[in-house]
């Protein structure tokens, strides 16, 4: 297998056990009559995606992170999301009056305002 072949079969893999975790989590929440089974099943799952994981040496263990590079791309896209929030953005949604509009981008410029001043925080610490 080449470094390629190697790099997409771990991203899919690990993609794979992050389902997997999300469905295990899910689990206690399920009908008790139906609990059991379905767990007993995602572990079998489990054993499976080890198996696999092992016999292509794959690690599923997500690499760590900085912390602090986790929080700077967080606040990236929260402000991403705030700039389409505005009112510019909303045309597609329908017509928005100008009080509303106002009203919205003001409420978006605080909102980004408080984005950017946690940015200078991680940024300055």
């Amino acid at each position: 297998m080449n470094d390629e072949q190697r790099r997409h079969l771990t991203a899919s893999v690990r993609y794979v056990s992050r389902l997997l975790e999300e469905a295990e989590r899910a689990v206690p929440r399920l009908p008790e009559n139906r609990r059991e089974r379905i767990g007993t099943t995602l572990e079998d799952l489990r054993g499976e995606v080890t198996r696999f994981s092992e016999r292509f040496a794959v690690d599923v263990r997500t690499p760590e992170v900085d912390p602090l590079h986790v929080v700077r791309v967080q606040l990236a896209v929260a402000s991403v999301s705030v700039f389409e929030m505005r009112a510019r953005s909303m045309r597609g949604y329908g017509p928005l009056d100008s009080a509303g509009a106002a009203d919205l981008d003001s409420a978006c410029d605080a909102l980004d305002a408080a984005i950017q001043h946690a940015q200078h925080a991680v940024d300055s610490a």
